[in-house]
């Protein structure tokens, strides 16, 4: 498929659903790896330590995220020219505005919850001030306050991605006004791309990893930029910035050194950009995971992911008191229970608040010719 090929498909789709349903794929997949944390413990059987296992394995949603977002920016600026200040500027604050609203309103949502908690058991702490601030300027990770929601720590890592990535967008265009080399932005990104990979490494070597935390969460981006990237260069792949054989090329390498050093966090972040580029190349794009349950879903992924945790805390603490959690049927219907009130809480949010907050984040222009 030749770029404009490529790019008149682009053009034409109103969505690309194959997008939403991985949207959709990672959400789900995050949403039963805590609920199993949460309402499958303690496992007395085969059985029991069969589902734990397998749901645990959700936590590989959070690296498909992260390959979607990197794909979902690249996409969003392919039509930018120039990049100044205003674009910048304009850019993050279009992120801002798309991310943020459902964000503050999850925050809501997990400290009401918390309050009916305390009311009910008296032995919860709700957070002091400090603690909410940090929670709304997204650096609650740099000074270790109390986590609001196990969550947060990945929104806060999205919004340095994307600062980042406007500042080496900035400095790209600026040097190439000035150094007259082909495709510099893609020599740049490559390099920072190196010295990610170098960082999760050395994170991955130096953390402790759990049932409930099986990654790594850093204060900073760097480690997980490589993922991001990897976003990036799938979407410079089926656009026809990065040569087709140059991307499959680089992939594969990248494939074969995550599956040597059993990385893998790494290898699904490889088979989610592998899985782009086919579905783009095969014309699938539009047609892949379109099905009814799955869009609705990839939809409300974003609402889904931030309210889902206090909502089952909230839960287990009802399911405790009752007899649901006494068997693992009981809990299993207490999880289910949770997944509904869970989607028609996201469901809400996603009208009242995430579609709102699209429309207002396009006020910011970032197109530039």
């Amino acid at each position: 498929m030749h770029k404009h090929q490529s790019n008149e498909i682009i053009k034409k789709s109103k969505r690309l659903t194959f997008i939403d349903g991985l949207r959709a794929i990672a959400c789900l997949a995050v949403f039963f790896c805590h609920g199993g944390y949460i309402f499958l413990l303690p496992r007395s059987n085969k059985i029991e330590d069969t589902a734990l296992q397998i749901m645990h394995d959700g936590y590989l949603g959070v690296p498909i995220f992260f390959v979607i977002s990197g794909f979902v920016i690249a996409y969003s600026v392919r039509n930018i020219k120039t990049w100044n200040v205003k674009t910048f500027i304009n850019f993050f604050l279009r992120r801002l505005a798309r991310l943020s609203p459902p964000y503050y309103a999850s925050i809501l949502i997990a400290l009401t919850l918390l309050i009916i908690r305390i009311k009910l058991s008296k032995s919860h702490y709700f957070p002091d001030l400090f603690t909410l601030l940090t929670h709304i300027f997204y650096i609650q990770k740099f000074f270790n306050t109390m986590n609001l929601n196990v969550v947060y720590w990945t929104i806060c890592i999205e919004i340095q991605f994307y600062l980042f990535f406007g500042i080496l967008s900035f400095l790209c265009y600026q040097i190439s006004r000035k150094i007259e080399i082909k495709n510099i932005d893609i020599s740049i990104f490559l390099l920072t791309f190196l010295v990610s990979l170098n960082s999760l490494s050395h994170t991955m070597a130096i953390s402790k990893v759990t049932l409930i935390t099986p990654m790594p969460e850093p204060a900073i981006f760097l480690p997980y930029w490589v993922m991001f990237s990897l976003g990036i260069a799938s979407f410079w792949v089926i656009d026809g910035k990065l040569k087709f054989r140059h991307g499959i090329f680089f992939l594969i390498l990248f494939m074969t050194i995550s599956v040597y050093q059993h990385n893998i966090y790494l290898i699904c972040a490889s088979l989610v950009c592998f899985s782009i580029i086919i579905s783009k190349y095969s014309g699938k794009m539009t047609t892949w995971l379109n099905w009814p349950i799955i869009q609705f879903y990839g939809k409300i992924s974003y609402s889904l992911y931030l309210v889902h945790w206090p909502i089952a805390e909230f839960t287990i603490g009802i399911s405790k008191k009752s007899s649901l959690y006494e068997t693992f049927m009981g809990r299993l219907i207490s999880l289910l229970l949770t997944f509904a009130l869970s989607t028609l809480v996201a469901t809400v949010i996603y009208h009242v608040v995430e579609v709102p907050a699209i429309n207002w984040s396009h006020r910011f222009k970032t197109k530039s010719t």
